[in-house]
């Protein structure tokens, strides 16, 4: 694949949050009505109300264990929604338990924020190069091209070959194009609520801004799914 064309990732990237825009909205709302509300409950009345420590303990340990799978099963809707694709809850929710996914998920998540936790302490830059590096793992996983340990083999490849102070470039600008809308308003204060506003309708495009790397770097058309000849 040829190196990644930080403009044209930028162009993407914007285009594929205006055009999903509200569907993102859409799916995040449902998403965390159906599946984080009710774990969040769960854990949080088992505390109060159940007297057995064991049982308190089992429920919060199963919440958790969902919570890798819960966010397969988002960014594997969020693919289909950049890549223009029918989103089915059903199907997207069967994906994070066929197949050992649900193990799956686990393994990777331990693996991915114990290898960025272990670098942030060896002097910071080892756990940043893992963090760019690891950047297109999810969503490898997501697609169910490889398992949780190759996933972040091949995202490493994969960033490699596409640059990796270009993969750098491109996210260092778009959080820039993002911050330059909020960061005037924390500079000045009053309006720090405006600032929290903005920033919480920036999330689209948060979600959107490392689907479309990934989607670039593995030679894909955010908005088609295609293979690029």
């Amino acid at each position: 694949m040829c190196k990644l064309d930080i403009v044209n990732c930028l162009k993407q990237w914007l285009a594929s949050t205006f055009k999903n825009y509200f569907k993102i909205w859409g799916y995040i709302l449902a998403f965390t009505a159906v599946c984080i509300i009710p774990i969040c409950a769960l854990i949080f009345s088992s505390m109060m109300i159940v007297t057995n420590d064991f049982l308190v303990a089992g429920v919060i340990i199963t919440g958790l264990i969902s919570i890798p799978v819960l966010l397969i099963v988002f960014g594997r809707m969020m693919l289909r929604i950049a890549r223009s694709e029918a989103v089915k809850f059903k199907d997207c929710l069967s994906f994070g338990f066929k197949n050992g996914m649900w193990w799956k998920a686990i393994v990777f998540f331990i693996t991915y924020l114990f290898g960025i936790m272990a670098g942030m302490l060896l002097f910071v830059v080892p756990g940043i190069y893992l963090f760019i590096s690891w950047c297109a793992a999810l969503y490898l996983l997501c697609d169910g091209k490889a398992g949780p340990i190759e996933s972040l083999k091949q995202s490493r490849q994969l960033v490699t070959k596409a640059g990796f102070f270009r993969v750098i470039g491109y996210i260092l600008l778009a959080s820039l194009i993002m911050a330059a809308l909020y960061i005037p308003f924390i500079i000045f204060p009053g309006y720090e609520l405006l600032a929290a506003t903005i920033q919480f309708l920036l999330i689209p495009a948060n979600t959107m801004l490392p689907i479309t790397l990934y989607l670039s770097i593995t030679d894909q058309h955010p908005d088609q799914g295609e293979t690029r000849s």
